[in-house]
């Protein structure tokens, strides 16, 4: 079902805006281009006609503490977290961990995230500024070594135009390298060498005119060349980079704005967040491993059952962490729980997870959301209730079934399918409602691999259905909840939840959480979100059409198309409300009615990554036809009072729950929330 099945839509007419003043509230302008649907462009004239040379010998100087004052603040990155009030985190790729630890900020890059053509996947912090003159200053732990590994400063607008000036390692030893970019399109300005000690880098920007400086010290500093430009500085911060097919880690000590010491780190009331938590079978055991945002002394609860009655191991007290439950029994299903503490004593609890120890040598089925599971407390929103994991062997998987309280086995289907399944190996169990009997239902898997040995898992799942529909407003709590279940139907992908959100652990072709009933008619559904990549290898294809994020509504479920298994059609439906990437710099906000018509469109605008934003849309019966609405905005700015899109609907159901679609996006989902009309 992706959100956006058919080929782009025209775009309507849209006024065209010069990127060129300074971003100034920057929250509000980008919910104003939100509700208007403004095509955002830089309005840049070309380097020759703005850019000029200036090469300069080198001199040795001193920075003048006295420069004017910026709006930007510093930072010693002495706080247990980064400061998110302050920075903005840009992470292209996805793949970066960024984290303050021990007094650094630390910079753990994926392979390839190099901010050059043809694409600018660079890690970014940064902080909004007025377009002031100001003395940036950087303190690296030490300078990049391996060839174009980089650290730097950064300057403009990233989705227009911007400077950058690194020290970049390469064959020959370190280097000063610096270039302005508009559009894209790179000119070099400074690429020199320096000597190997510098670990301080510094910019002194005159009007037009900037000026790179290092120092070994902090004290005494070197310049290295100047440039003239004048590009407006919106924003200010922090670049790291690698041309390393793996990942390299990069340290910055300090960051400071005209020469003034940092000020000091407020109190710390922030848990750790824990991230990335993965199990491997290691002999007669499975080693856990995770990450936290800082350094935390954290552990595993563990047990057969959600008791943990095996008490606690502990892990040390640092970022990346790592431990080790012994001597497992084959065949028997384990549960465990990661809980990280920092030194002020403020704890993180995560959800349940469960590992199923097979024997070795024999298949592995891994269920995502456990052995025991709940549906229906909370509504009914789809005609199945899903069982969803991954099976694998070293001798590949010939064969998987299930069977359903000792029925007859039936086959299922492994991916990648181009579709629903997206890895070797993934599954999705569509287990129908209809003449489902209320009660504990068992089911039973069984893998045989390329050389004939079998595996089996057995879970159990509750269907509980209400009597009636849940009364109107329903919302998640992410913060409190022990599993994804027991607040929302996952209907397809990998989630996990992560704080207060709920994140796309695998990105691909829709990941699917349904809310609601199949009865609901006229509500409004709301929720915030922070995007952090799309997937552009997977995406911009005949099946999978465009990038997405949005919502399926008036949702009943998946039907069948041809054999094909699980079930990929998406309509009926009423319709569908979505941020869609025409391109993977530019969205537009787009309703469409059942069968993808009718449909509206909003002209393209460009929406940060690691920035909080909001989306709600809104169903509502009329005499002609379900209406289908919908806004975006940024988190900080007033909600808009218009809609930006509609459309009514005259060809689809009236009645249906809401399938809440990442398609292709790598997003953080906060508490998603169900309202009838008139809150």
């Amino acid at each position: 079902m992706p959100i956006f099945s058919s080929p782009s839509p025209p775009v309507a007419p849209s006024v065209r805006q010069d990127r060129s003043a300074p971003e100034r509230a920057r929250s509000a302008i980008i919910s104003a281009l939100v509700v208007l649907g403004t095509v955002v462009a830089s309005g840049a004239a070309t380097d020759d006609a703005v850019g000029q040379e200036a090469t300069g010998t080198t001199t040795t100087t001193a920075v003048d503490a006295e420069a004017p004052r910026s709006i930007a603040s510093g930072d010693a990155f002495d706080s247990a977290n980064i400061d998110l009030d302050t920075w903005v985190l840009s992470d292209p790729t996805g793949g970066a961990r960024v984290s303050v630890t021990d007094g650094m900020l630390e910079a753990a890059l994926p392979g390839n995230s190099e901010a050059w053509p043809p694409e600018d996947r660079a890690v970014r912090m940064v902080q909004p500024v007025d377009d002031s003159e100001s003395d940036l200053q950087l303190e690296l732990v030490a300078p990049p070594a391996a060839p174009y590994e980089s650290v730097g400063l950064f300057m403009g607008d990233p989705n227009a135009a911007w400077h950058r000036i690194d020290l970049i390692g390469s064959d020959d030893g370190l280097r000063l390298f610096a270039a302005s970019f508009r559009g894209g399109l790179p000119r070099t300005r400074i690429n020199e060498s320096v000597p190997a000690d510098s670990r301080f880098l510094a910019v002194r920007r005159v009007g037009h005119v900037q000026t790179p400086m290092v120092s070994a010290d902090g004290e005494t500093w070197t310049t290295v060349g100047s440039f003239v430009d004048p590009l407006p500085v919106g924003s200010v911060g922090i670049a790291f980079g690698s041309r390393q097919p793996t990942a390299e880690r990069l340290r910055v000590e300090e960051f400071r704005v005209d020469g003034e010491e940092p000020p000091a780190p407020g109190p710390d009331e922030q848990a750790p967040l824990v991230q990335d938590v993965a199990t491997e079978r290691i002999d007669t055991g499975v080693r856990i491993t995770w990450v936290t945002d800082e350094s935390a002394i954290s552990g595993v609860e563990w047990g057969r059952t959600t008791d943990y009655e095996f008490g606690s191991l502990p892990s040390e007290g640092r970022i990346d962490h790592e431990l080790v439950l012994p001597d497992l029994e084959p065949g028997v299903t384990y549960h465990f729980r990661v809980i990280a503490a920092d030194a002020l004593g403020n704890t993180s609890t995560g959800e349940d997870r469960s590992i199923h120890f097979a024997p070795a040598g024999r298949p592995f089925i891994d269920l995502w959301y456990g052995d025991e599971m709940v549906f229906g407390p909370n509504g009914t929103p789809q005609r199945f209730l899903n069982i969803l994991g991954n099976v694998s062997d070293e001798d590949g998987i010939a064969s998987l079934t299930y069977s359903l309280d000792g029925a007859a086995p039936a086959d299922l289907n492994l991916g990648p399918d181009g579709r629903r399944l997206l890895r070797p190996g993934d599954f999705n169990v569509e287990v129908p409602i209809d003449g489902l009997e209320p009660g504990t239902h068992r089911v039973e898997l069984r893998a045989v691999d390329g050389g004939g040995t079998t595996s089996t898992r057995t879970m159990s799942f509750e269907w509980a259905p209400r009597p009636s529909p849940p009364l109107l407003p329903l919302q998640t709590n992410w913060a409190d909840a022990t599993s994804i279940d027991d607040q929302i139907q996952v209907v397809d992908g990998k989630w996990e939840i992560e704080g207060d959100t709920v994140r796309t652990v695998e990105v691909g072709y829709d990941r699917v959480l349904a809310i609601g009933d199949r009865s609901y008619e006229n509500y409004e559904i709301v929720f915030p979100f922070i995007l952090h990549g799309i997937d552009k290898e997977g995406a911009y294809n005949s099946v999978s059409g465009t990038p997405g994020l949005g919502m399926t509504v008036g949702w009943t479920g998946h039907y069948a198309v041809g054999n094909d298994t699980p079930f990929w059609g998406y309509w009926p439906s009423t319709g569908e409300a979505a941020l869609k990437w025409d391109t993977p710099e530019e969205v537009v906000l787009g309703v469409a009615g059942n069968d993808n018509q009718p449909q509206a469109y909003t002209g393209a605008i460009r929406l940060p990554f690691e920035t909080k934003l909001w989306m709600r849309a809104r169903v509502e019966r009329t005499d002609d036809g379900p209406q289908i609405s919908m806004r975006a905005w940024a988190d900080g700015s007033e909600e808009p009072k218009q809609w930006a899109v509609s459309v009514i609907e005259d060809d689809g159901p009236e009645a249906g729950s809401v399938a809440v679609v990442a398609h292709h996006v790598d997003v953080s989902i906060g508490d998603i929330a169900m309202e009838p009309l008139g809150l």
